[in-house]
């Protein structure tokens, strides 16, 4: 159920803000072809989001491509691919400023203490699949989203000090 509440609510605008992925209407032609474990595809240049301090525990990971699943099994996640690193990609929610997970004041302030001082941001849920003998455990980190300036294509890994976001919230 929740599940389907998250797909429902997973933002339409950032999906738009990244655009097309297969040189669409809003390419600017600077496509490259991006290796992942899922599989290549192709990325316009122009589109891909900086990380100037990198994400926590991967300080070289300063770009990424936020990319839409073609796996109906695997929505409504997407695939964050670090531009610098084939290996290195995550699956991810992302959402708009006013989301079911993380509430508005608590996002606007991880916006702020990131220096975004509009309501032009998004925010980037990171996924974690384990393993279990009851089968696969699906987790997002609340405790670390990434907050997306939309106006400038940049973003920052910023840790919630609130105790109630956990870093694995199961779904």
């Amino acid at each position: 159920m929740l599940l389907e509440t998250i797909d429902k609510r997973s933002s339409t605008r950032i999906a738009a803000f990244f655009g097309s992925t297969a040189g669409g209407p809003t390419s600017t032609g600077r496509l490259v072809p991006v290796k992942s474990r899922f599989g290549q595809f192709m990325f316009d240049l122009d589109r891909a989001v900086a990380l100037p301090d990198g994400l926590l525990g991967f300080p070289a990971a300063r770009s990424f491509a936020l990319v839409p699943l073609e796996s109906d099994r695997l929505r409504p996640f997407q695939l964050m691919q670090v531009i610098e690193d084939e290996k290195l990609s995550f699956l991810v929610l992302a959402f708009d400023r006013d989301n079911p997970l993380i509430r508005a004041p608590d996002a606007d302030a991880a916006a702020r203490a990131c220096g975004i001082d509009n309501h032009e941001f998004g925010v980037i849920l990171i996924a974690n699949l384990r393993r279990s003998p009851s089968g696969p455990k699906l987790s997002l980190n609340l405790r670390a989203p990434v907050m997306l300036d939309l106006n400038t294509r940049r973003a920052w890994q910023h840790i919630l000090a609130d105790e109630q976001y956990p870093i694995r919230h199961f779904l």
